[in-house]
């Protein structure tokens, strides 16, 4: 409850310059905070993302292209990474919701000290299928990431690699919360920790 006398419960026109002030800033500060806020999300979500010159300069070494330009995957430590996909773009699903975009000590931030490109072909694969009584059957997918570690300044192949993750097990009976097939999740921290072995050899 206002306080008798308060701004609150007096007539706009009999308030002060300073009240008025005061009262404006109330009502619009949680406006305020949440613009703030916003623009502070905005502002991180572009300093993380990879600029879409870097990833097109960079994409051809995914191919077996060289990018003259890039920083000499001989040179010394560390060796600056982008991660792409197989074709050499964004991999994830685009935007800053991406492994192309997440944050590691390696990432290359321009096309000068990016010294190599982490190529990375992603895919569901089955390893079993659990059948029911009734004939039901729930599917088990590995996601499975196949990553070609390529020189950028040459295009030249520096090494190869796979990563897999598991799904859970299937049931041991089946419900309609079991009835739904079982995927892998493979998280870039496990990418980034092998990564960085190049990165830092």
């Amino acid at each position: 409850m206002a306080r008798k006398g308060s701004i609150w419960n007096r007539p706009l026109s009999t308030l002060g310059r300073g009240e008025r002030i005061r009262l404006v800033l109330i009502v619009l500060s949680p406006v305020i905070l949440v613009f703030a806020g916003i623009a502070v999300f905005v502002v991180v979500q572009i300093r993380n993302a990879v600029p879409a010159q870097l990833v097109k300069a960079l994409g051809p070494a995914c191919r077996g292209e060289p990018v003259p330009v890039a920083a000499d995957a001989t040179g010394s430590a560390p060796r600056r990474i982008i991660v792409l996909d197989g074709a050499g773009h964004v991999i994830g699903t685009g935007g800053t919701n991406s492994w192309t975009n997440e944050v590691a000590q390696w990432r290359a931030t321009k096309v000068e000290n990016a010294a190599l490109v982490a190529c990375v072909d992603r895919e569901d694969v089955l390893i079993e299928t659990c059948t029911y009584t009734g004939g039901t059957g729930v599917k088990r997918y590995a996601d499975h990431a196949h990553v070609r570690v390529m020189a950028a300044r040459t295009g030249e192949q520096v090494d190869v690699f796979d990563l897999s993750a598991d799904p859970a097990n299937c049931s041991e009976k089946i419900g309609a919360a079991s009835a739904i097939d079982l995927h892998g999740s493979l998280n870039f921290a496990t990418l980034s920790a092998r990564l960085a072995t190049y990165a830092t050899p």
